[in-house]
């Protein structure tokens, strides 16, 4: 009989899993999108109150006035803190809640899968490879997962906002801005794929390995009888030596990325601030507003510069699928 031919698989069907997955869950799935968005509300508007006060304390001399006006901001700004606070913690313990859940339920329907396979499959394929593929497809749920509410969609609302924030201050401001942002993440989507072959070799490499040492515990009565101890050492030494080369140059590659985006966040930092510098000697923009465009550069580097985990993220559960974990994946409601 001739070879089954492996059908292509694409990463939608698994992103669909882990959406139906998801959604059985819409309380706590509700409680992850209104702590994200408190978080990132305070984000945007907390500037803007402490640029109102750099721009009181040099512009006007100490007086009752002025300081109940100071002390009004910093009431204000305190708030913002409490706010930012409890939808941070919101946020973490939903976050917490559901991955555990659809993590366990994703387990559950993966291992009722797998015992359905005729007793050739299992001929076929060694168990610690298939014990992997298992523990690979829940976690990179929560890899996706965490992702998603802790850097993609937090970057896109906090690089909204801060656009819009600086486009109204002055327009040459926000349009600096949202170029640097859309040049950065092109530049993070295109470096990640880039970076997807050496993903695959060090993945493919990782699952040998298991693969590997699981044969040699799971057959050790032979390798004893046999005497192949000296053989399978070497063997395992050289499957072990594949991964460290293949692991090497991914984490190589991703120092010289991670270079990169330094490289683009100095640019930004220097070209806005000389912006703003030409911008006040004009008179348009005061001394709080640097603060203003120090704050938002500062919190879009620190959002942005993680967006490439989501294209890393991705890729992982491509990987899944190039592997035959599609066999895995026929999710049932609980």
């Amino acid at each position: 009989m001739p070879p089954e031919k492996k059908k292509p698989t694409r990463v939608w069907p698994v992103l669909r899993l882990y959406m139906r997955a998801t959604v059985q869950y819409p309380r706590t799935l509700s409680a992850v999108v209104i702590g994200m968005l408190g978080m990132q509300f305070v984000s945007i508007v907390t500037p803007l109150y402490l640029k109102q006060l750099i721009d009181i304390l040099s512009t006007n001399a100490p007086s009752p006035e002025i300081m109940q006006a100071l002390f009004a901001i910093l009431a204000i700004y305190a708030g913002l803190g409490v706010i930012n606070w409890v939808s941070r913690r919101v946020q973490a313990y939903s976050v917490l809640d559901i991955e555990v859940k659809v993590m366990s339920d994703l387990t559950n329907t993966a291992f009722a899968s797998l015992i359905g396979h005729s007793h050739d499959f299992f001929l076929s394929n060694f168990a610690g490879t298939l014990t992997r593929r298992v523990t690979r497809l829940m976690r990179a749920y929560e890899q996706v997962f965490d992702n998603m509410v802790q850097t993609f969609l937090p970057t896109i609302i906090f690089s909204i906002g801060s656009v819009v924030v600086l486009y109204l201050r002055n327009p040459w401001l926000g349009i600096a801005m949202l170029v640097w942002v859309l040049v950065f993440l092109a530049f993070q989507v295109i470096m990640s794929i880039k970076h997807h072959p050496l993903r695959v070799v060090s993945v493919a490499a990782d699952s040998r390995v298991t693969g590997a040492l699981s044969d040699v515990i799971g057959n050790h009565s032979a390798v004893s009888l046999f005497a192949a101890a000296p053989y399978e050492k070497r063997l395992f030494g050289a499957v072990v030596e594949a991964w460290r080369l293949a692991t090497h140059n991914l984490w190589r590659s991703g120092n010289f990325v991670q270079g990169m985006q330094q490289a683009l966040a100095i640019i930004i930092e220097i070209a806005l601030l000389g912006l703003g510098i030409v911008l006040w000697r004009r008179g348009v923009v005061t001394v709080g507003d640097f603060i203003l465009i120090q704050v938002y550069i500062i919190g879009l580097v620190d959002q942005v510069w993680n967006i490439g985990k989501i294209t890393c993220a991705v890729c992982t559960t491509r990987l899944l699928t190039r592997q035959r974990c599609s066999t895995l994946w026929s999710y049932r409601t609980p």
